[in-house]
């Protein structure tokens, strides 16, 4: 065959259906020196793609045909055949999709790779893709067999010329008409953009430093301090007492971060069983104990990588726990439990705890090098106690949104009722305020008179106690009922005294509770000689101690 070749497509439609036409066609091209690469039926019509030689004219091949095929029908070259046009839109597709795809038959041959997945799998775009058996080995890519069924969010790493990828898969079976398993497709999600997925459909619920309500020295400071560490990468520590607000520090911090477009992941490390703890820090491989998911499970560091993750409650954590935690945060690399290859993360940490830990640390129940790898930037958040110029501030806040939500366009704090809220000590500070608002708004029309404020603790004791109280709650000394005027003014002299608990109710249950807490600070302050030895004996925190004893006048 003479000169060079060129690839055309030919159509022959309107023959007449029988059998044998593809051979008469195949014969008469075979005549003519025509190669044929392709054969397609798409009844009625009959595609073939051949090479062309440049020495044979379009007229002469028709006619040739026409001498051999009498019933041959119309002949039309195209543009392009039907199995084509589909591979051109499956190319299309998987050249602009983040996942990658892979076709692969029956015998585990890979029939089709999208960009991404060559580019996962480490294949460039000229070569051959090798059979999957043989990429798995290569690639460490075991856990894809079998492919005889469905699977979903399969984590596997994919190692390569020295780099790891964590990827999530999918499998879906291809059968043929008859339901028999023909091949599978193969779906490749990086770690990484699963990840970036998930924060774009839900972000994280953040606020900002102007969402921090109020106007104190005290809380103003915390801010600043807050605000010109946001955009480093440092570890801060947030210190302070139950329903300050630190979760709230903890995200502006995140807002205002240089991450704040990656994850923010809170934990409560109260909450969470020490048997689960580690599970939950660090995620486990598939198998790594019965009743493990299949496709294994990422952990809070995983979850938070490119973000911030949140340690609330960093004091309860185990001090085995500790040590894993701290070696997370020095290498910046985990490993899931069950798991044979460490994964990398990039994740900054911030803690909060209401616990001294320093006192921790000197019963060795607190890590040391732990606390100072957390305790880098210390933010303390004040009380509300200690602010009491923003309690006017935070009440008419959550009334405002109180309002809207329960449809009381009208509803607002009495004068009365604010002075009330002002005389209370609010040991559980701000979270302790808005559940005080909650109530009262409920309860309450239009108007929050101090009778809805149904306040509790110490502080507010003789205003939400029943008439009467104070003169029951009495103690026995030498069999003879005190008066709680008398109690009072010889609770520190006399050693002996027990308290005496009334046998019916009403009562006010905190009164109660305070008292026993006097009783046997008092009774250990006599005793000991130092703050973090009463501490020690009674099985409470020094800090404790010490605000204990300044609020119930002990000196």
């Amino acid at each position: 065959m003479a000169g060079s070749e060129d690839i055309k497509r030919i159509r022959f439609s309107g023959a007449e259906n029988r059998v044998g036409m593809i051979y008469d066609i195949l014969r008469a091209l075979g005549k003519q020196h025509i190669n044929v690469l392709n054969i397609e039926v798409s009844p009625p019509d009959i595609f073939f793609k051949v090479e062309w030689p440049d020495d044979i004219g379009w007229s002469r091949f028709v006619n040739g045909l026409r001498s051999e095929i009498s019933d041959l029908g119309h002949i039309a070259e195209v543009d392009i055949m039907e199995y084509e046009k589909k591979e051109k839109a499956l190319d299309i597709i998987g050249e602009n999709i983040s996942e990658g795809i892979l076709v692969v038959d029956q015998w585990h041959n890979i029939t089709y790779a999208s960009k991404k997945a060559r580019k996962l799998l480490g294949f460039g775009p000229s070569q051959q893709p090798p059979n999957l058996v043989s990429l798995m080995q290569s690639r460490k890519l075991e856990p894809l067999l079998p492919l005889d069924e469905d699977r979903d969010n399969v984590e596997v790493t994919i190692t390569w010329q020295g780099k790891s990828i964590r990827v999530v898969t999918s499998i879906r079976t291809i059968t043929n008409e008859e339901g028999i398993p023909s091949g599978a497709l193969v779906i490749l999600r990086e770690l990484d953009d699963v990840r970036q997925l998930i924060q774009s459909v839900r972000p994280p619920a953040l606020v900002d430093f102007y969402d921090i309500i109020g106007r104190s020295q005290a809380l103003g400071n915390a801010i600043n301090l807050a605000k010109a560490v946001a955009p480093t990468n440092m570890s801060v520590m947030l210190r302070g007492e139950s329903g300050t607000g630190k979760e709230l520090f903890a995200r502006a911090i995140h807002k205002n971060s240089a991450r704040k477009n990656g994850p923010f992941i809170a934990v409560n490390c109260a909450a969470i069983p020490d048997s689960l703890l580690e599970s939950e820090f660090f995620g486990y491989d598939r198998g790594a104990f019965t009743g493990a998911s299949s496709g294994g499970k990422q952990g809070l560091f995983e979850l938070a990588t490119h973000g911030t993750l949140f340690l609330d409650e960093v004091g309860d954590l185990s001090p085995p726990l500790q040590a894993k935690i701290l070696r997370a945060i020095q290498e910046q690399r985990i490993r899931r439990i069950g798991g044979r290859h460490e994964v990398k993360i990039d994740v900054r940490i911030i803690s909060a705890t209401n616990k001294d830990l320093e006192s921790m640390i000197s019963e060795g129940t607190f890590r040391e090098d732990l606390f100072y790898r957390l305790n880098v930037i210390p933010i303390w958040i004040p009380p509300l106690r200690h602010r009491t110029e923003d309690i006017p501030l935070l009440a008419e806040h959550f009334v405002s949104f109180l309002a809207r939500e329960l449809g009381k366009p009208d509803l607002h704090l009495t004068e009365s009722a604010m002075e009330k809220l002002l005389l209370h000590d609010w040991p559980g500070n701000v979270r302790e305020l808005q559940n005080v608002i909650q109530r009262a708004a409920v309860l309450a029309e239009h108007r929050i008179e101090p009778a809805h404020l149904l306040i509790e603790g110490p502080a507010s004791r003789a205003h939400d106690a029943p008439p009467g109280f104070m003169r029951q709650a009495t103690v026995e000394r030498n069999g003879t009922s005190v008066p709680e005027e008398t109690r009072r003014q010889d609770a520190q002299d006399d050693d002996n005294r027990h308290v005496q608990l009334p046998a019916e109710i009403p009562v006010s249950l905190p009164g109660l509770i305070e008292e026993i807490e006097k009783y046997y600070l008092t009774k250990a302050a006599s005793k000991y000689s130092s703050s973090r030895k009463i501490a020690k004996a009674l099985g409470i925190s020094h800090a404790t101690v010490i605000n204990k004893m300044k609020q119930l006048g002990i000196g």
